[in-house]
């Protein structure tokens, strides 16, 4: 028994210098001797974990935790690897009890904040943080800059901003601390500001790969995209097949639409990771916009890797789909991204129907109405219902419902028969349509009622997609000089009545505003009005792909880059996906070009059909 001690105590000394592989040794020789040895069989878990065998670690210090489950230090190094196996649930589980075990420990509430965070739980995470502070003689940097991040996360920016201030307070030279406050900067678009932050902390710390590749990303959110180029080139030199900023090159020569260079940079860190997700998303994205789709889907599909795919993926006992065949299946697919992405996606429904033996599909509450009724055949629920993790859908394979376009849509050929796919409601189509025409009574001719759309609200790129209706003047002055009187629509959502006011003080255009019509609820209202106008102009917004599913003539305006959908393509005045669209392309930044285009082309249209004066 005193060698055993002795074995103990100098695996123990070993361990202590950080001699691992040795301290191994001698803990499994002692088990070898002594299988029951708890404290050993945790010490060689230690070990384990520290070399890296994280599931080794985790099946010895599991099993002494089921033999000794009131010692916080064994619980909390098991939360501690089951945290690093993403057993996230485990791992809170865990920080929970042993926070019941030792409330007055402040390394536990530490721990239990960052399974928090780790599950996205990020109010409580900062919650628990204010526990630590109470409890902790002395709060290190690491944890005030930890809830500015969580802070930062949950748009709290004001409060995040004072807690880097605090940090600098205490430590004037904390990158981080900098960091911070510029990311907050560039999260309410204030670029110049987080430009010149970035740039003295550049100037200071010189090569800091950290501080470089945020100068980058500051440049090309302020569209600079030469100098962020410039920048993340120069890091590369230093850093070379470093993934991370190959796909950032990647990404800014896309937006700078230099696509057959980007591509390379893509497929360059393929070579070198073949499962790299934000590479294949990225080049996917670029194929599918070329009409290489039997490519870009097999790339794209990565995307169901991504963090924010994954957390958005639907909880149900279905079984995977493994790409294989689903004809004669019973099959769930869920429908992903924005509203105008949703719509989009239900252009496959009715030839993934004709496929399979029954078909359920997950979609937005908002859009349950309209696919109700132009898919008949189909069951739909809400992907918000919380009984849908409840229901039995075991003989059922599941998927993206964009998934199922890899044999769907394989090539351009496959495009048929999309026109009219989304079905309005016919007697709120006719109300409206009679409403809009007696706007202008007692006229031998009927108005024509052209539709229109100018501002996105997508969070990422709103700005880019939208156009401020006081630089529409050469589209207003064709209305003016059309014989037909025009009836001009706001299909807008969240339409302001002052911008109205201003378009018709400057330019003496009416565009009328239907209160009626309600956008926030159901989308049937909005579709109903979409489907009652002859015409519709919109930039890339949710109305732009409602009118191309009921197959309105309408005329789009997509920007440019990387906010320009993958789906408008990047080249040409049409996409398969909506036969009846025309794209008015804008190349660079050029937003008038962009308009007087427009404007000749409804001028060539109308004067064909002699209602241009």
């Amino acid at each position: 028994m005193n060698n055993h001690k002795d074995e103990i105590k100098k695996g123990y000394d070993l361990h202590s210098n950080g001699q691992l592989q040795e301290a191994e040794s001698i803990y499994k020789n002692v088990l070898h001797v002594n299988k029951e040895n708890i404290e050993v069989q945790y010490l060689l878990g230690l070990v384990k974990y520290e070399l890296g065998k994280l599931h080794e670690a985790y099946d010895l210090i599991k099993k002494v935790c089921k033999k000794n489950n009131s010692n916080s230090d064994y619980l909390y190094n098991l939360s501690l690897i089951s945290l690093k196996l993403e057993k996230k649930k485990e791992a809170l589980t865990l920080a929970q009890r042993v926070i019941s075990l030792a409330p007055n420990n402040s390394l536990y509430y530490k721990l239990y904040a960052e399974c928090l965070q780790r599950l996205g739980r990020y109010q409580e995470a900062i919650d628990t943080y204010k526990d630590y502070e109470k409890i902790a003689k002395h709060v290190p940097e690491e944890i005030i800059l930890n809830q500015g991040l969580l802070l930062t996360d949950i748009k709290k920016y004001i409060e995040a901003e004072s807690k880097f201030k605090n940090i600098l307070k205490i430590n004037p030279d904390s990158i981080d601390a900098v960091l911070g406050i510029a990311k907050i900067n560039l999260l309410k678009k204030k670029y110049t500001r987080a430009v010149e932050l970035l740039n003295k902390l550049s100037n200071k710390h010189k090569d800091n790969k950290k501080i470089e590749i945020m100068r980058a990303n500051a440049y090309f959110q302020s569209g600079d995209l030469n100098n962020a180029l410039s920048i993340i080139t120069e890091i590369l030199k230093k850093n070379k097949n470093d993934l991370a900023i190959l796909n950032n090159i990647g990404y800014i020569l896309r937006e700078m639409e230099n696509y057959s260079e980007a591509k390379e940079y893509f497929k360059k860190i393929i070579k070198l990771d073949p499962k790299h997700i934000n590479a294949n998303v990225n080049l996917g994205l670029i194929l599918l916009s070329e009409k290489s789709y039997k490519e870009g889907w097999k790339h794209y599909q990565f995307r169901n890797s991504q963090e924010s795919v994954k957390n958005n993926t639907p909880k149900t006992n279905s079984q995977k789909w493994n790409n294989k065949t689903l004809h004669n299946k019973k099959v769930l697919v869920w429908t992903e991204q924005g509203l105008g992405d949703e719509i989009l996606q239900a252009s496959l429904v009715n030839d993934l129907r004709d496929f399979v033996d029954e078909l359920t599909v997950l979609c937005s509450e908002r859009l349950l109405t309209v696919f109700e009724r132009s898919f008949p055949n189909v069951n739909f629920f809400s992907k918000n219902n919380p009984a849908i993790s409840s229901m039995n859908f075991q003989d059922h394979l599941s998927c993206p419902l964009l998934d199922t376009a890899i044999f769907l849509r394989s090539h351009e050929s496959k495009f048929s028969n999309l026109n009219n796919y989304l079905l309005p409601d016919k007697n709120k189509k006719e109300i409206l349509r009679n409403r809009y025409l007696n706007l202008i009574p007692n006229q031998p001719n009927k108005p024509i009622v052209i539709g229109i759309s100018w501002r996105s609200e997508n969070e990422k790129y709103g700005i880019q997609n939208t156009i401020k209706l006081e630089n529409w003047y050469p589209f207003f002055n064709v209305i003016k000089n059309m014989k037909r009187n025009i009836v001009l629509l706001s299909t807008q959502y969240k339409c302001c009545e002052e911008e109205l006011e201003y378009v018709y003080k400057h330019f003496g255009i009416e565009i009328y505003l239907d209160k009626e019509i309600e956008y926030s609820n159901d989308l049937d209202s909005p579709i109903s009005q979409i489907a009652s106008c002859d015409y519709i102009i919109s930039t890339s917004t949710t109305t732009a792909q409602i009118a191309g599913a009921l197959g309105k003539k309408i005329w789009h305006l997509p920007s440019n880059g990387i906010s320009c959908g993958w789906y408008w393509l990047h080249k040409g005045d049409k996409t398969p996906w909506y036969p009846q669209m025309t794209h008015i392309r804008r190349k660079g930044n050029n937003i008038s070009a962009q308009l007087k285009k427009l404007s000749e082309e409804i001028s060539r249209h109308f004067k064909n059909k002699e209602l241009i004066i």
